[in-house]
């Protein structure tokens, strides 16, 4: 398998919540370089599509084709008007359609062709269980790779105030490059938080370790911040509310094996909870 390099993938059902999406996803690949990939999915039984059709130049791009049809596909008309109303008819974006289910087509193109980042929001594409949690946390957990989980009805301006949860241990190679490339073209001004669960630990020390972890990233603004609380999820959010922060960037490997199987990570508790936008930072384990 070929790897695409530097581009955004956009699962997109014309509901609010992927409009969001795809209006951040322009604005990030604008700021980083990358074209948009937008995924749509139709039942298998409708009709097939030619897949991987360009968008570049708007309405006089190439329009998908249907090889076999019971019904006329109207979804094209629609997409570039909303592309229109966005002022995006002239930016680098390829639309696909996959005969199947939301969670199952996302993971298995997220599989085959590697985005460099996926964006979504956090209520896309319902269907939530107790067990198991939303669509969004599931992808989370099964995937390798970036993942921005959009909040609320209103898109952040920036990605300037940013709240990054650590451990204080280091980043791997992977993490450290996809966020000093964010922070650095951006702009962004990182709050590092440590959440200390007892008394016993030093805090300096705790502020010390940052500090040096946010030289090592090359942030040029950046605070080191030590929050005592029992709750890691709980004292995240109410760190991010205190800043104002319009994203948390966390690692997602806190648990492994089963117990990442059954119940997540910390990563994605905090995307379950009212929280401003969190960029999952997905790396291969291998």
């Amino acid at each position: 398998m070929k790897r695409k390099e530097n581009y955004i993938m956009v699962p997109f059902d014309f509901q609010p919540e992927s409009k969001m999406a795809l209006k951040a996803a322009l604005k990030i690949g604008k700021t980083l370089g990358m074209r948009i990939e937008v995924i749509q999915f139709k039942p298998i039984e409708s009709a097939a599509f030619l897949p991987n059709v360009g968008l570049m130049g708007g309405y006089g791009a190439a329009i998908p084709q249907v090889v076999k049809t019971e019904q006329k596909f109207e979804g094209m008309d629609e997409f570039l008007r909303v592309l229109e109303e966005m002022n995006a008819l002239h930016r680098d974006i390829h639309f696909h359609q996959i005969e199947e289910s939301p969670e199952a087509g996302i993971k298995e193109f997220m599989h085959e062709n590697d985005p460099s980042l996926l964006v979504i929001h956090k209520e896309a594409f319902k269907g939530s269980n107790p067990l198991t949690g939303s669509v969004v946390q599931r992808i989370i957990r099964h995937t390798d790779m970036p993942v921005l989980a959009l909040e609320g009805s209103v898109l952040p301006e920036s990605f300037k105030n940013i709240v990054l949860p650590t451990d204080v241990s280091r980043f791997l190679p992977t993490e450290a490059d996809f966020i000093s490339h964010w922070v650095d073209s951006f702009n962004s001004t990182v709050h590092l938080v440590n959440v200390v669960h007892t008394d016993l630990n030093d805090d300096d020390e705790i502020r010390g370790k940052m500090q040096k972890i946010a030289l090592e990233l090359g942030f040029e603004k950046f605070f080191v911040n030590a929050t005592h609380h029992d709750k890691e999820v709980e004292a995240i959010v109410e760190f991010s509310e205190k800043v104002d922060a319009d994203l948390i960037m966390m690692k997602t490997y806190d648990k492994t094996g089963l117990e990442r199987f059954l119940f997540g990570s910390i990563t994605e508790d905090v995307v379950k909870a009212p929280s401003p936008a969190v960029l999952a930072v997905n790396v291969s384990m291998n």
